[in-house]
Formats: structure tokens, sequence, C-alpha cells
């Protein structure tokens, strides 16, 4: 699973997004790491596997100049650096956060569009044979599997090419094949905007150093418990600007998002991370979320990330949890891995 940070405002977006970056490196996160800076029009991109200790020792952020950047990480499943976020061209960057969770078809409608792109002349740079059987493939006419997001980047510059606006791009990419997920990108022409298109994953934002200032948890701000912390609504597509304000149209208003809570899921998760010790954020996803709150293909999206989200954020603001670092191995050695361990404090 992913993390990622993104600032649009007057102050230098790449030294933000790294500093909020590595406040919350770890509760996901930890192996690919890469970076977006939308500088008057020019995208400047620098990704690695490996985790930022491996980031750090190929690039400095100080070559990632602009009033808007995007920062992501995800943990070690894929392949090389050319699987590490963001993707996409000279024209647009995408980075996506999430899972295709009840669109169980979602990989077939990727390949169609991948197919598309192909015919049209786009080239993948994730495309690759070595890639794990149990993972959901999306491939290419001649068998090769590729990164959805890639997929998702390409379409929606191609949709821009046809003279769509970035919200019908990113409606009409997104939109196309759905997936439980939160999409953030810049375009070339747009370098004082972020996009992002939201369908139901936490995604909270804040003023920060003049601008606006987004990520997966409230522990990437300078203030993690500032007043004015406020989540992008489901199934929402927003354009966030450099002057500090945004504006939001529906995404997918064909879809309905399941937003009932589940009874008591606040109470039962923090008594379920009462008394854990070194425990990984998947942990509490597999044993706590799936179980107390089930899910099966065919079902509406919900909300049960953001409100899980919500209560882990609350109790690392108060001090109730800790995060450790730990290394662990890579899906390719010898590039560093790093996660994040929770601890219970009584």
């Amino acid at each position: 699973m992913c993390i990622w940070t993104a600032y649009a405002g007057p102050g230098n977006a790449g030294e933000i997004t790294y500093r909020m970056l590595k406040r919350s490196y770890g509760v996901w996160g930890g192996y690919y790491t890469g970076i977006v800076s939308n500088n008057q029009g020019h995208l400047c991109v620098g990704r690695t596997a490996g985790d930022f200790s491996a980031w750090d020792s190929r690039f400095s952020i100080a070559d990632f100049p602009g009033n808007v950047a995007i920062f992501h990480a995800r943990t070690p499943s894929a392949d090389d650096s050319t699987w590490s976020h963001p993707f996409g061209n000279d024209k647009v960057q995408l980075s996506e956060q999430g899972c295709y969770g009840v669109f169980s078809n979602a990989t077939q409608g990727y390949s169609e569009m991948a197919a598309e792109l192909v015919a049209k002349g786009y080239t993948f740079l994730s495309a690759t044979t070595r890639h794990p059987e149990e993972i959901m493939q999306v491939r290419l006419p001649d068998g090769r599997i590729v990164h959805s997001d890639e997929v998702l980047a390409f379409y929606a510059d191609w949709l821009r090419k046809q003279g769509k606006t970035p919200f019908e791009a990113l409606r009409g990419s997104h939109g196309r094949c759905p997936a439980e997920a939160v999409v953030v990108c810049t375009f070339d022409d747009f370098p004082q905007s972020l996009f992002v298109a939201n369908l139901n994953q936490h995604v909270v934002l804040t003023h920060e150093q003049g601008g606006l200032a987004l990520s997966t948890t409230c522990i990437s701000f300078d203030d993690p418990s500032a007043g004015d912390i406020i989540e992008l609504p489901c199934n929402t597509i927003a354009e966030i600007r450099c002057d500090g304000t945004l504006s939001m149209e529906p995404l997918a208003p064909w879809l309905t998002i399941n937003r009932a809570v589940p009874k008591g899921f606040r109470e039962h998760a923090i008594e379920w991370w009462k008394g854990r010790k070194a425990t990984h954020i998947s942990v509490y996803w597999e044993e706590f979320l799936k179980v107390f709150w089930p899910q099966k293909p065919g079902d509406a999206p919900d909300t049960r990330a953001i409100v899980a989200y919500r209560v882990l954020d609350e109790l690392l603001v108060a001090g109730k949890l800790t995060m450790e670092y730990e290394s662990v191995k890579g899906f390719y050695a010898p590039e560093p891995c790093s996660r994040g361990l929770f601890t219970w404090q009584d």
C-alpha cells in the first residue's frame, strides 16, 4: 500500500513535501520512493526502488524546484524503479493510493485501456515479464505486465490531447476504470495547480507554508492537531491552487458510496490497538478492519479506509501510538527497505 504528500502554494513544494513524507514514511510505503515537482511547466521527476536512504543517495531535493509537488512511497510488492510513482511523461505525472477493492474486474478494463494506448503509440516504461503471479495483473497485448497507474497517466494525457480539461481527463481515466483509490497529479500547463480524484480514500488537507498541503495522514503536517484540517469528500475531483483556493466537482456521479459506518467502530478499533507492540499497519487492516468491516466483490465502495485512518491519526496525534522503523527485505536486493511499527503507549 501507499502513502503520499502534496503541496501547492508559494513555498518550495519539493522541500515541503519531502519533510511531510519523512514524518509519515512507514505508515505505509517503505520501498518505492518518488517525487514530481512542477517548475513553471517543467515536470521534474525523481524516483527509485528503495526507501528514503536510497532516494537520498541518488537525488537532492534542491533539484526539484517549483510551487507544486507530489511525493509518494509504496510497499515492496512489484518490480524495480520503473514501478515507482509517479508515472507519466513531460505533460502529466500521476500518483495513486488505494486498491482495486470491490472492483474485481478492474484489471480487464485497464488492460483494454493499455491496448488502446499501445495502438496510439504510447510506450510503457513499467512493462516487465518478471512479476509475482499472485499480484492482480494489467497486461499489454504482447503479454507483458504494466503498472495500472502508468495506464491511467497515459490515458489522461491522451484525453488532454483531445481537448479535455484536467477534470474531464481524470474523470475519463479514473472514472472509466474505477478503483477504491485516490489519484493525485500535475499537468505541465497548470503549473499552479494540483488535481485530485478521490473515490473513497482518506485525504486530509490544511493550510501550510502559505498554501495547501495534502496527505494520506495528518501526521505529515507541521501541526497534525490543527483545528482546520479537513477531509476531501468521497467521489470528488478537486483542483488545489497555489493561491490557497480549491474547487470541487463529483468524480463519478453514477457510482454510489456506502457511507454507513458499523456501530462502535472507533471504540472497537481503539480496543484492538491497546497493548499492541511493534505492529505493522497491515495487521490492523487484515486482522481488525477486514474482520470487523468485511467486504466482498460486488459491494458498493465504502468508507472503511477513511474511518480506519481517522482512528490511527487520532491515536498518533494523542501519543497513544508511537512509530519506530525496522529494516526489511525489499523486492530486489540490495535496495534498502524500511517500514513503520506501531506500539501502544499506556
